[in-house]
């Protein structure tokens, strides 16, 4: 059986960085049942939790955690295979410019004969920072 990094999906991650109010009283809670003390909580944490508030994105990170780095004709058949159906190149560059300007992934840019291509990556810092949520599961 193949090693594989499963992405877990968390139901708080919806509501972080747009409500904050809401997001004050989570954390609370959350540090109330010592699932997550707030002092672990930061700016650059909460908008990386707000790009994984999309089914689609997780997918994409889990992907990418388990290839990188692969480009965006990679992604695109991966996510077209496991849905089932197309996905338009616009929404999928929507999605992956959110993950890149969160820094939940980077983006390189590389030139070919003739056109210019990107290849995504996860650093191991973003890797650790999501392990520490408690979010990267390691399956065998």
């Amino acid at each position: 059986m193949v090693n594989e990094t499963i992405l877990m999906n968390k139901s708080i991650i919806f509501i972080l960085v747009e409500k904050p109010y809401i997001t004050l009283m989570l954390l609370s809670y959350l540090e109330e049942h010592e699932q997550m003390p707030i002092k672990e909580i930061n700016i650059r944490t909460l908008r990386m939790l707000k790009a994984l508030d999309n089914p689609l994105r997780i997918k994409i990170v889990e992907y990418i955690l388990n290839s990188s780095p692969v480009a965006f004709s990679e992604i695109d058949s991966h996510l077209e295979e496991e849905r089932g159906r197309e996905i338009n190149n616009g929404t999928l560059a929507y999605h992956l410019d959110i993950l890149a300007q969160s820094n939940v992934i980077t983006r390189e840019l590389g030139r070919g004969p003739g056109r210019t291509y990107s290849r995504y990556n996860i650093s191991e810092e973003v890797i650790e920072e999501l392990r520490k949520l408690d979010l990267i599961v390691e399956t065998t």
